[in-house]
């Protein structure tokens, strides 16, 4: 039986986990009805010898011992095919980062494993395919703190991520003050939680998920360091400027020009660009001075 399940198109993956019909429950059940009837000839068959009948019976055994045995590998071998679509050249990092993170699609394609194995184990019950239960057991207690309870994490720490890099767009201050975060290694920084999540958890399930779940976290470290936020900010500095300051005195030396507005001044070089965001330690201001920092 090597029928494989249809692919399906998906929004998110380029490429993805399509198992083949022997590593679900419902190819587990088509193995089992062969192997069901050898075992019963097996069993009570009187046209066969003893010889017939153990070497049915051994048939069974090694088929379904080595049938235990490839359910990991098979899975593992899957997973590891999965591959983001790279969205980032044609839309930015901070859609595309939301995309993934609001979609359902990755949370029920890494639980597949267990679901499979879950209707695997509810099917072998009975002699002699109990011998598979505790090889199945024992990939699905493996695969399920990962693809269950761990993707469910990784998704909130992705789009906790997407949202404070859409606040970052923004705002200048909130992106120098989270760049700051990430580069301190802040606890409470959506960017450090997801790093330190993927560090303590890519290597599970033989490492088949490393480049999946590293990618996103990638992209978004690119963009907290990367050259268009600084170009925005570039940006945001100059419109300041000259919606506020060009032409005004005192930027240029005329008595006469029109005043600049004092918010004007705070606005682009105090505390609200970044420009100026701590003081040296010891140094001691007034009310007056430090609200240029706020």
């Amino acid at each position: 039986m090597t029928r494989k399940a249809r692919a399906a198109t998906s929004e998110i993956f380029s490429s993805t986990c399509n198992p083949s019909e022997r590593l679900t429950s419902s190819g587990w059940n088509y193995r089992k009805g062969r192997w069901s009837g050898d075992w019963t000839d097996a069993e009570s068959a009187q046209r066969l010898t003893e010889t017939q009948r153990t070497q049915l019976r051994q048939g069974v055994t090694q088929g379904i011992d080595a049938y235990a045995k490839g359910f990991r590998s098979g899975w593992l071998d899957c997973l590891a095919k999965i591959r983001w679509h790279d969205d980032t050249r044609t839309v930015d990092r901070v859609a595309w980062l939301t995309k993934i993170a609001d979609s359902q699609e990755l949370a029920s394609t890494l639980r597949r494993p267990v679901e499979e194995a879950d209707g695997i184990l509810g099917a072998a019950a009975d002699e002699p395919f109990s011998r598979v239960a505790t090889s199945i057991a024992s990939t699905r207690e493996e695969f399920r703190p990962l693809l269950v309870d761990g993707v469910a994490t990784y998704t909130d720490l992705l789009r906790k991520v997407a949202v404070d890099l859409a606040s970052c767009e923004d705002s200048t201050e909130a992106f120098l003050s989270y760049q700051r975060g990430v580069q301190t290694g802040d606890a409470g920084n959506s960017l450090v939680q997801l790093d330190n999540w993927v560090q303590g958890n890519a290597g599970r399930a033989g490492g088949r998920l490393r480049t999946l779940f590293e990618t996103p976290l990638r992209q978004a470290k690119e963009f907290v360091g990367g050259a268009n936020v600084a170009e925005a900010m570039w940006s945001q500095i100059v419109d300041r400027w000259e919606s506020g300051l060009a032409g005004r005195y005192p930027m240029i030396a005329d008595p006469s020009a029109e005043l600049a507005d004092p918010e004007a001044l705070v606005a682009l070089f105090g505390g609200e660009t970044g420009l100026v965001n701590t003081l040296p330690e010891g140094l001691d201001l007034d009310a007056s001075s430090s609200s240029w920092l706020d």
